[in-house]
């Protein structure tokens, strides 16, 4: 018996190509559109956060911005003394000041002084001393000391008997150098003294300083004026 040595040819196997779906290429222009706006979006998001924290930064002083300035000038604003380039007038009870185009005339007893205008009275073209042995009726005001005598004694006039007081048509207390006052409109119509003038009434307990406005259209200058009053005794 012939024996059989032949080898068994191997089976040949052919190998089956899968064939795998391609991409869209539509997916993948979507996908990189989407990254790139997701890109933007968060840089976006970022630089705001970093603006919004600068401004914080600077709100709370952290960071200074030096910005030069021109510091103003400061003034000293003050208000205008009327009375500051006045005249002064003393004499041995009293002082006070009077506009420059005022003269005064003092008595020699001391007791009286009038102010008037060099255009009003001839008496009145200097400053000067003088015996007073006349009446001034033309003089802006006068001030003058009575005792508390019987010859001298002033009684605030009032309209209580008119045939001899003036007529007194307003009455208000005010003061002079700290000192209580009485101020009073006084018209007399008729005899020595006609018109209507300020009379003011400063009361001690040995006498009485009476000052007298003959002009009534200037009381603004008649508080000036008694804004400088001083008592010397």
């Amino acid at each position: 018996m012939q024996e059989n040595n032949s080898v068994p040819e191997p089976v040949v196997t052919t190998p089956q190509i899968v064939e795998q779906p391609k991409q869209s290429n539509f997916l993948t222009i979507l996908l990189s559109i989407l990254l790139i706006i997701s890109i933007a979006i968060s840089g976006f998001f970022v630089f705001q956060t970093q603006k919004l924290v600068k401004e914080i930064t600077i709100l709370k002083g952290q960071e200074k911005v030096v910005v030069p300035t021109t510091e103003p000038i400061a003034t000293e604003v003050s208000e205008e003394d009327p009375a500051a380039n006045w005249k002064l007038v003393s004499n041995k009870f009293w002082s006070f000041k009077i506009p420059s185009s005022q003269n005064y005339i003092k008595c020699t007893s001391g007791d009286i002084v009038f102010i008037g205008s060099p255009i009003a009275n001839g008496l009145f073209e200097k400053d000067q001393t003088l015996e007073c042995n006349f009446g001034m009726t033309t003089d802006l005001f006068n001030i003058y000391r009575a005792l508390h005598n019987s010859e001298n004694d002033i009684v605030i006039p009032t309209n209580i008997d008119p045939a001899f007081d003036p007529l007194v048509s307003s009455v208000s207390q005010i003061k002079v150098d700290n000192k209580n006052a009485t101020l009073q409109k006084e018209t007399i119509s008729s005899g020595q003294g006609t018109g209507t003038r300020y009379k003011i009434y400063i009361d001690n307990s040995q006498y009485t300083d009476v000052i007298t406005f003959n002009d009534i259209a200037q009381k603004e200058l008649m508080n000036q004026i008694l804004s400088t009053f001083k008592f010397l005794d």
